[in-house]
């Protein structure tokens, strides 16, 4: 009876902290709160409604996704992700995955399932949640950061565009050397975001100042690509 009072106990703190986490959220790229309530001792969220899918399920219905409309996806993920960490503190969601990112019917990108995510107050250690395949190593080891979120995403952007799932704690690479030369600018772009965000070390991982100059290259006149990729690389620079 005393461990299942507990564990009880746990499972509320648990929810009344999303619930709390998720009222303070305001972005209309996150689902929103609407209300929430235990009742005969279950509890209850009331989420806004999404008419749309996730992009796991969109993967899985009509295939992956070309290099063009990832990257799309991207620069709505980097919106997402430079709202969130830029809260005080920060926001570390723990499962940045295409289950948990929607795309509505007018195709607009809403991230949902904050029931993992770690508010960044002292960078105490915390429990190892998320997907295998998508958690970076500081994560594995109980002490995910900001950046623990952008290794999720060059994760997600491999899986949408190969439609295979990334190698656990690994670089992750979508185009091999020899395929390089042949590709189109916009498999090359994504293919350097995904080998940037995907580092095993935090502090080399692409920023999302980087992540943005890399995004905004595509809208570039050429003559500005290469001061553009300057701005990047500089962003890499421990």
């Amino acid at each position: 009876l005393f461990f299942y009072l507990q564990s009880r106990k746990t499972a509320i703190n648990k929810f009344e902290q999303e619930a709390l986490l998720l009222k303070r959220l305001d972005s209309p790229h996150i689902v929103k709160l609407l209300d929430y309530f235990i009742e005969d001792h279950r509890t209850y969220f009331v989420l806004e409604h999404i008419d749309g899918m996730d992009l796991r399920k969109i993967v899985e219905t009509d295939g992956s996704m070309g290099a063009s409309s990832v990257l799309e996806l991207a620069s709505e993920m980097c919106n997402i992700l430079d709202y969130l960490h830029n809260l005080s503190p920060p926001v570390v969601h723990r499962d940045f995955t295409a289950d948990n990112l929607v795309l509505s019917g007018e195709n607009k990108l809403k991230l949902i399932d904050f029931e993992v995510a770690h508010q960044d107050i002292q960078r105490s250690t915390a429990t190892v949640v998320g997907k295998h395949c998508y958690i970076p190593p500081e994560q594995l080891r109980g002490k995910p950061e900001p950046a623990s979120d952008l290794y999720a995403m060059g994760c997600t952007l491999y899986y949408l565009h190969t439609g295979k799932e990334p190698e656990p704690l690994s670089r992750q690479n979508i185009l091999s050397h020899q395929e390089i030369a042949a590709a189109d600018e916009d498999k090359i772009i994504l293919h350097n975001i995904v080998n940037q965000l995907t580092f095993l070390e935090p502090n080399k991982r692409l920023s999302i100042k980087g992540l943005r100059a890399l995004l905004d290259r595509e809208m570039a006149p050429r003559e500005q690509i290469r001061v553009i990729e300057c701005k990047a690389e500089k962003e890499l620079a421990p």
